[in-house]
């Protein structure tokens, strides 16, 4: 199947978005050939897919649940269609797909490092782009009999046919037909072949919400003559961080795994994709990695603080609770015991909830240390995401995380590779 980003949505959009997301991530293979994004980002635009194939380029396609009884007129501009009983002025999807393609050209250009040097094409993009339409409740025979292949090519389309179960792209377990029917509807303008440095390039371009400056972590400033790095997330890792619908999940890895460059990034995406998550909290219980992190957010230009993204200490998060301050280290163990026991007694009354929690360094949290942050979660958004070391066998705990209220069942993402450089 193709890698889809992210790799399993709990809400649609649209029905037709849902039936197109299952066709390709059953019908793309093998996976090292596709990589396909849902709603991905370009310049704050959002097109429903796009698709990368190393046969054909990358082709953007806009997915409409119409149906033709629904159509009224259609011209190459727009489209009249019948919506809750009334006329509806609506742009023609192929030409709504072909203005967010002259935006990832022009990024493109802009950028010059994918630029053609071959003769035939100099000054263009290395990469041929392409633009779709899925209409998965229209027959293919009934939309040509209304003419309206005069308005959008039927080359261009995935239609109903294409969509269904039973249809021969859907049944052919070895994806040829797929790959065949890609290569017919759009054939490369060019041929062409990016290395792997030019692929990973062209996503930052065409995904720049999953690059980060990261600032220096070292306080006592060992580091500052090193080169500041970039870090761009992986496939997985940028999957795991687009889930920013609602539910509880767990993050597990080592350490320099990345556990919090997906946190970070999951917060900036919840902010400007989930409309209903407003106020987040992210808390860990490293004091240094507060001031990290609040970096890193202000990077993403993510607003801080309770109106925001609410970063803290865990006694800091306390002391917000308690009304009153808090020592965050240096005290004997019975005092963050008794501090724990009352902010426990307070949390569940405590008016400010979050639309969304994040925990960072989970294993280093007792289970009221859990309970606090759970219960200080809007019941109604519910979106919880806790990251923790691999060495804490969190398998061996589904129990516990159950009777704290945390239902990660099936949510746990394990991540492997270490991304950390290493000193000499």
């Amino acid at each position: 199947m193709a890698i889809m980003i992210p790799d399993d949505v709990a809400q649609f959009s649209t029905d037709g978005e849902r039936q197109f997301y299952g066709f390709l991530k059953t019908a793309a293979k093998p996976d090292s050939k596709y990589t396909a994004w849902y709603l991905p980002d370009i310049n704050g635009r959002e097109p429903d897919f796009i698709l990368y194939c190393r046969d054909t380029g990358l082709t953007i396609f806009e997915v409409k649940d119409w149906s033709l009884f629904q159509i009224q007129e259609a011209n190459p501009t727009h489209f009249i269609i019948t919506l809750d009983g009334h006329p509806q002025k609506l742009e023609n999807p192929l030409k709504q797909a072909k203005t967010y393609s002259h935006f990832l050209m022009d990024k493109i250009n802009e950028d010059r490092r994918l630029i053609s040097t071959d003769p035939l094409h100099s000054g263009n993009s290395k990469i041929p782009i392409a633009e779709g339409v899925v209409f998965p409740n229209i027959n293919k025979h009934e939309f040509i009999g209304k003419l309206l292949d005069q308005v959008i090519q039927a080359k261009k389309v995935f239609f109903w046919d294409d969509l269904n179960l039973q249809s021969d792209i859907c049944r052919d377990a070895s994806g040829q037909c797929f790959s065949n029917a890609l290569q017919q509807m759009f054939p490369p303008l060019f041929q062409f072949n990016l290395t792997q440095n030019e692929l990973q390039h062209l996503l930052r371009l065409m995904f720049p919400s999953i690059r980060i400056e990261m600032p220096d972590r070292d306080p006592g400033g060992q580091r500052l003559h090193e080169k500041q790095r970039i870090k761009m997330l992986d496939h997985h890792q940028e999957a795991i961080a687009r889930k920013f619908d609602s539910g509880h999940r767990i993050i597990t890895g080592p350490s320099g795994s990345g556990k919090t460059l997906i946190l970070i990034h999951q917060a900036a995406m919840l902010r400007q994709y989930n409309p209903n998550v407003k106020r987040i909290l992210f808390v860990c219980y490293n004091i240094t990695l507060v001031n990290f992190i609040k970096r890193c957010l202000a990077e993403k230009k993510v607003p801080l603080g309770e109106n925001g993204v609410d970063v803290l200490h865990f006694f800091e998060l306390c002391a917000k609770i308690l009304g009153e301050s808090v020592s965050c280290e240096n005290e004997e163990t019975a005092y963050y015991d008794i501090v724990i026991e009352e902010t426990l007694r307070k949390a569940t009354d405590f008016t400010k909830k979050y639309d969304a929690v994040l925990v960072d360094e989970g294993q280093d949290f007792s289970d009221d240390m859990y309970r606090i942050v759970v219960s200080l979660l809007n019941p109604v958004t519910n979106h919880l995401s806790t990251a923790l070391d691999e060495n804490q066998n969190i398998y061996r705990k589904t129990q516990t995380w159950k009777n704290l209220g945390i239902q990660a069942r099936g949510r746990v993402h394990q991540l492997s590779w270490m991304y950390r450089n290493r000193r000499n």
